[in-house]
């Protein structure tokens, strides 16, 4: 099962639908609907652990290998809450956020992450600078997610 349509049957279950997930999260409706569309992929490690705390499971729940009907009906029994992230999945958050900077950076084009909404104001040299600093940043990432 895809990830977003497994978040959807779970938050149903537990009894929310994405109106009152908008409204609990203080995510835009649109924001909830696109980011559960496109299976969480970009979504930023914040958002994603509101939303997670919200219906009572662990990001990683949602990374897991198997969304299938018997994983949903033990994450709908499960007791126990958490907002542990598993390295993997944090790995992969920075990653993603790391190359979303990056792509940016060089070719200026619309930046989707939360950490640099508004990049007019960025001198050409600063960008230069911080370029340098997150692709060595980003190599770093990558070397711990594929040296496990």
């Amino acid at each position: 099962m895809r990830r977003g349509k497994f978040f959807v049957e779970l938050a149903k279950h537990k009894g929310f639908n994405l109106k009152q997930l908008s409204k609990e999260t203080d995510l835009p409706y649109s924001t909830l609907q696109s980011m559960i569309k496109r299976d969480f992929y970009n979504a930023s490690i914040n958002k994603m652990i509101d939303i997670c705390n919200v219906i009572d499971i662990r990001v990683e729940d949602l990374y897991e290998k198997d969304l299938n009907e018997d994983y949903l009906k033990k994450l709908i029994q499960k007791d126990e809450p958490g907002t542990f992230v598993l390295e993997n999945v944090l790995i992969e958050f920075i990653e993603n956020d790391l190359s979303g900077l990056v792509t940016f950076l060089e070719d200026h084009s619309k930046f989707t992450s939360q950490l640099f909404h508004i990049s007019n104001n960025i001198l050409e040299e600063d960008k230069k600078m911080l370029l340098i600093y997150l692709e060595q940043a980003l190599k770093l990432t990558r070397k711990i997610k594929y040296n496990r």
